[in-house]
């Protein structure tokens, strides 16, 4: 069984360390812009569907208008999830 420096590890574990800092600082700073554009556009897909087939296939494009009013609360679901004001026991302060 090889040995394996004690240095060795714990500048694994600083490195660790600093690489959940990092993590931890982009949730807490940085949106999540590629999920909020993302669910956007679906959304917006979704709409032109909706408006595409609405003379010639309704049930279709009630299922379309269906999916773009779930994705368009979904993302001021997202933006209200950025913008909340934060809170002692909120996960953004660990």
């Amino acid at each position: 069984m090889d040995v394996i420096p004690t240095t060795v590890v714990s500048d694994q574990y600083d490195a660790f360390q600093k690489m959940q800092t990092r993590r931890t600082y982009l949730e807490r700073f940085i949106p999540n812009w590629r999920g909020q554009y993302q669910t956007r556009l679906y959304a917006f897909v979704c709409l032109m569907l909706g408006v595409f087939f609405f003379s010639n296939y309704p049930a279709i494009s009630v299922l379309a208008f269906a999916g773009a009013a779930y994705f368009y609360q979904r993302w001021k679901f997202h933006a209200w999830l950025i913008t909340r004001p934060r809170t002692l026991y909120s996960a953004d302060l660990r």
